[in-house]
């Protein structure tokens, strides 16, 4: 193929209206690949979704968690200061 049918048929993929078999050819593969991509991309948008709701959850376990570990530090500081004193 020549430079100049090279530039032919890049130009026809590039404006969608391809004039020959390659640029058809070409222009379809990159039809499915951004089709591809696209379902990738909405998969991995519901995914990032599901593990912010998961890490949101995770976070508020661990702040429970946190607290009642506070509450039992403060029970047991003064459990400590009472068995001084008795």
């Amino acid at each position: 193929m020549t430079m100049a049918e090279e530039s032919k048929n890049q130009d026809a993929v590039n404006t969608g209206n391809p004039t020959s078999a390659e640029g058809a050819d070409t222009l379809t593969a990159l039809k499915e690949e951004v089709a591809k991509l696209t379902e990738e991309n909405k998969s991995l948008a519901e995914t990032l979704k599901k593990t912010e709701y998961d890490r949101d959850i995770y976070k508020s376990l661990w702040s429970k968690a946190d607290d009642k570990v506070s509450a039992m530090t403060d029970v047991l500081k003064e459990m400590i200061k009472l068995a001084k004193l008795g």
